[in-house]
């Protein structure tokens, strides 16, 4: 079983955090990307999915500490137990 959970960030870190494709993004987006990933990876979660039905959208802050940028949720999984 596995449980969910979202969080916010960028929105142009979607391919790279889905598809490992960073060529969207420079090296500071890499570099912050990679943290707020391993942020989560800490607690046993794993980024699963973008909701691009329902955004992106403008936002003053995200979750991954990126201010005033267009975002997006990410559904993030992690096995339950």
């Amino acid at each position: 079983m596995f449980e969910t959970t979202t969080s916010t960030a960028p929105a142009h870190w979607a391919s790279y955090v889905i598809n490992g494709d960073a060529s969207g993004i420079d090296d500071a987006d890499i570099a912050a990307c990679d943290a707020w990933v391993l942020r989560h990876a800490v607690d046993g979660w794993q980024v699963f999915d973008a909701d691009t039905e329902n955004g992106p959208f403008f936002a003053h802050s995200s979750d991954a500490g990126v201010r005033d940028c267009d975002i997006l949720e990410y559904t993030l999984l992690r096995r339950e137990g």
